[in-house]
């Protein structure tokens, strides 16, 4: 789950406002958790803090997605994260054109592409009358992220970004909960496990970084040694071929606690 995110609407037509995604991470966040708050965009924002504490502005590269889309007649079709440029749409089931009542595509056909395009970061199809499933497999727009330092008190607080060259100014409302340090807490030797979080499979090869410090890649268990780590809340990213990666996906999966 991700508190604070800004919803991307796929369904507008072609001229609707570009498609961009604003999250906070770790989410839900406690007193005492630094902050990330990322933008995914064409377009370049900048994030207002009037509390202080705002980091600089750091750009990291761009992501490769994939993805099942579900063609149900609808021609703006929903994605995980705005779309920069298309790589491959390979149909997983039968494209039915329910007007005529044919199967215009099989199964398995790499030329689905074709019927696809991006219009200001948004998934669209021409043909209102297909049904069946896409895999797409596309690449998305470098993150732009702002680091956060912890609030001290619970309760709700408020960012601002803002992108001028396409006039948009965004709320970014931030709900804080009490945390609840244990005092008792030592060092530990920390081990970061890649899985896969549909089938809970291990994923080899996956990349680690912890707070932004690279620690190496997964094994064949999925694990890679971190090593000792002092008590607190520790940002996690990790990237893997074929999976989205953690900071721009909608799980809690950004950060942990000692």
């Amino acid at each position: 789950m991700i508190l604070t995110t800004r919803v991307i609407d796929f369904q507008g037509a072609a001229g609707a406002d570009p498609a961009f995604k604003i999250t906070v991470n770790p989410s839900p966040p406690k007193t005492g958790d630094q902050l990330t708050i990322d933008v995914l965009s064409a377009h370049t924002w900048i994030v207002q803090s009037l509390y202080g504490g705002l980091g600089a502005k750091r750009t990291l590269p761009a992501q490769q997605h994939q993805q099942r889309i579900d063609l149900s007649g609808a021609t703006g079709l929903p994605t995980d994260a705005p779309v920069a440029s298309l790589t491959s749409a390979i149909t997983a089931t039968p494209l039915v054109d329910v007007d005529a009542r044919t199967i215009i595509k099989p199964a398995g056909d790499a030329t689905a592409l074709d019927l696809l395009k991006t219009v200001d970061g948004r998934l669209t199809i021409d043909r209102a009358d297909l049904y069946g499933s896409i895999m797409v497999e596309y690449q998305g727009f470098p993150s732009q992220q702002w680091p956060h330092d912890a609030f001290k008190d619970a309760g709700r607080y408020v960012l601002f970004a803002d992108a001028a060259d396409i006039g948009k100014k965004e709320l970014v409302v931030i709900d804080v909960s009490s945390g609840t340090p244990d005092d008792t807490s030592q060092p530990s030797i920390v081990v970061v496990q890649a899985k896969d979080f549909c089938t809970d499979l291990p994923i080899e090869s996956a990349t680690v970084y912890v707070n932004d410090v690279l620690i190496g890649q997964t094994d064949i268990n999925g694990k890679v040694q971190v090593g000792l780590m002092n008590p607190g809340s520790h940002s996690v990213r990790i990237a893997a071929s074929g999976y989205i990666a953690t900071e721009v996906d909608d799980l809690a999966n950004d950060s942990f606690t000692i």
